[in-house]
């Protein structure tokens, strides 16, 4: 995973060692939240794979960015459907029409 996020292992276990010495700071706005989700979405993403580990790393983060547990879940099964390419053919054609 640290080689995912362009960082030493070594900065990885001093993450996971002691988190809140690396606080999230959140944004104001949902549209911003998700911005900040997204990108890391990607990053996980990069590899076309998403495990278990990265998953509720990813559920942590959006709690931290001032979502609830419910509606992280939420956000969070539906990112994954989206970037691994299991999206409803509404949803496809919705993507297709809409504006940028």
């Amino acid at each position: 995973f640290a080689a995912k996020l362009d960082i030493q292992e070594e900065e990885y276990n001093k993450v996971l060692k002691n988190p809140t010495a690396f606080p999230i700071h959140p944004n104001n706005s949902v549209q911003g939240r998700l911005e900040r989700l997204h990108d890391l979405f990607k990053i996980i993403y990069s590899d076309k794979y998403i495990d278990k580990e990265e998953e509720e790393l990813l559920r942590k983060y959006a709690i931290g960015l001032g979502f609830s547990p419910k509606v992280s879940e939420g956000i969070i099964k539906r990112s994954i459907q989206i970037f691994s390419g299991q999206i409803s053919f509404e949803d496809y054609v919705y993507l297709l029409n809409k504006d940028e």
